[in-house]
């Protein structure tokens, strides 16, 4: 029997679980007893799994929002330790994760690029003057039959 056929309702539900908690197909495949080509063929094949595989992600990127925005607005808390005592905390906050934040919500905060995609096309034209055709043609000298 192939490993494919093996992937049954449980173990999907195995890897959704472990996919909507991190995020990675690898550690969902491993937790799941399978392998990442067969989820992969699986959701290729089956559009509800994927539909679900979907949904497990939205859920894992909402977790991770909301860890930002915990870790950016309410702060962790830092032991404090006196001659290898604890004697306190210190609320810690991260101003990189709360511009991080501003970022995906407010789009002032957002760096602004712009490229500019004009291009001039054209010929650049160098005044010259040839004497006769020939001239022209040899790029403006004189062929040495000509000079003679």
């Amino acid at each position: 029997m192939a490993k494919e056929q093996l992937f049954t309702r449980e173990k999907k539900d195995v890897w959704l679980k472990w996919y909507a908690r991190c995020g990675r197909c690898g550690e969902s495949s491993k937790a799941a007893g399978t392998t990442n080509s067969t989820v992969n063929q699986h959701r290729k094949l089956d559009p509800d799994f994927d539909a679900e595989c979907v949904e497990a992600y939205s859920l894992y990127r909402e977790s991770l929002e909301r860890e930002i925005e915990r870790r950016a607005v309410e702060g962790t808390l830092d032991p404090i330790f006196q001659r290898g005592v604890l004697v306190g905390h210190r609320r810690m906050f991260s101003d990189a994760l709360i511009l991080a934040h501003a970022r995906r919500h407010i789009p002032e905060y957002r760096e602004k690029h712009s490229v500019d995609v004009n291009v001039a096309g054209g010929v650049l034209v160098v005044p010259g003057v040839a004497k006769d055709s020939h001239e022209w043609e040899n790029g403006g000298s004189e062929s040495d039959e000509e000079k003679g």
